[in-house]
C-alpha cells in the first residue's frame, strides 16, 4: 500500500489480489487496485471504481502479486504486478501509471519485464518498490524473476526440462 497527499486530500493505493471466475467457469487471480481517499479517517471512500486486471470475465489468465507505489515529487502513481496473459511459462511484470493521482486521465500501460516462467522459488518477498519513488518523478519497481541455471545445484527448479534460479530485478519507470 502506498499513499499520498495532495491538494488538502489523502489517498491510500491498495494492490490487491482476487479469485475470479471466468466466463467458462475456470477460476483466476486477478490484480486490483483501490484508490481510497482516507481524509476522513472515520469515513474513507473509493475516490475512483476499482482498477482490475485482466478487466473482464472473458479471460483466461491469472495476474498477482500486485504493489502500489505513488511519488513524492509528482503526482505520478503505479500498480505493478504479474500476468500470465503468455501462459505460465511466458511470464511478465507489467503496471501501469499515472500522472493525475490515479483519479483522472490515462492510465499508462508499462511493459517492464518478459519471457520468464512462473516457479514457486521464494515467493513474492523481494515483490516492492522504492518507497516514494526517485527524484524526477520516476517510479522503481522490484521483482523476483527465474533466471536459467546452468548449474545442478538442488536449490534449483526445474521447469520444462531448464533449471532456473531466482534473481531481484528493479527498473525505472517513467510515467
Amino acid at each position: 500500500m502506498a499513499t499520498k497527499y495532495a491538494s488538502g486530500q489523502c489517498y491510500a493505493y491498495v494492490g490487491y489480489d482476487s479469485l475470479y471466475t471466468n466466463f467458462f467457469g475456470f477460476q483466476y487471480m486477478r490484480a486490483n487496485l483501490a484508490i481510497v481517499n482516507i481524509t476522513s479517517e472515520g469515513a474513507p471512500f473509493l475516490a475512483v471504481a476499482t482498477q482490475r486486471f485482466p478487466s473482464t470475465t472473458q479471460n483466461a489468465f491469472s495476474a498477482f502479486g500486485s504493489i502500489s507505489t505513488a511519488s513524492l515529487y509528482t503526482n505520478s502513481v503505479g500498480w505493478f504486478f504479474y500476468s500470465q496473459a503468455a501462459g505460465p511459462c511466458n511470464t511478465s511484470y507489467v503496471g501501469y501509471t499515472n500522472r493525475n493521482l490515479g483519479l483522472t486521465g490515462r492510465w499508462a500501460a508499462q511493459s517492464v519485464d518478459t519471457g520468464f516462467p512462473t516457479l514457486k522459488a521464494g515467493g513474492a518477498d523481494y515483490v516492492g518498490i522504492v518507497k516514494r519513488g526517485l527524484p524526477g518523478g520516476s517510479l522503481f519497481p522490484t521483482w523476483h524473476r527465474a533466471v536459467p541455471s546452468t548449474g545442478t545445484n538442488s536449490g534449483c527448479v526445474s521447469c520444462l526440462g531448464a533449471n532456473y534460479s531466482v534473481a531481484i530485478y528493479g527498473s525505472q519507470v517513467t510515467p
